[in-house]
């Protein structure tokens, strides 16, 4: 269990961050009409960080009684209010399972929101949920 929790966690923290040659030239891309931060001050983190976040996830996978192991990769928006928003599925497993990860991170509580500029900001977050 322990194992799986430290995979988990490196995978994640991997994910949500984009290598610096991915990164656009400007500190902001416009999605929208409104502005999303790629590199920010503080990351947006779900309410009781990345324990809470793994408790909740793995409760939602466990729930949805998705047959097969993979993992599949999600992007969103976290909003200046800690909403998410454009949860969408990056790299797919299956349908069922994208449906079941899409449902998982919809029900999700609001997150403390990205610090860019000593503001609120939108940033843009990549989860992979892995299913066993």
């Amino acid at each position: 269990m322990i194992k799986f929790t430290v995979v988990f966690l490196t995978l994640l923290y991997s994910a949500s961050q984009l290598s610096a040659q991915d990164r656009p030239n400007t500190d902001t891309v416009k999605t929208d009409s409104a502005e999303v931060f790629y590199p920010v001050e503080v990351q947006p983190s779900f309410p009781g960080g990345f324990p809470a976040l793994y408790k909740f996830v793995s409760k939602g996978v466990t729930e949805a009684n998705v047959s097969g192991p993979g993992r599949v990769f999600l992007t969103f928006i976290v909003q200046k209010d800690g909403s998410l928003t454009d949860i969408k599925v990056a790299k797919s497993l299956s349908e069922d399972a994208d449906k079941a990860a899409i449902k998982i991170m919809a029900a999700s509580p609001k997150w403390e929101p990205g610090i860019s500029r000593g503001k609120p900001c939108r940033v843009q977050y990549t989860l992979p949920i892995t299913f066993k």
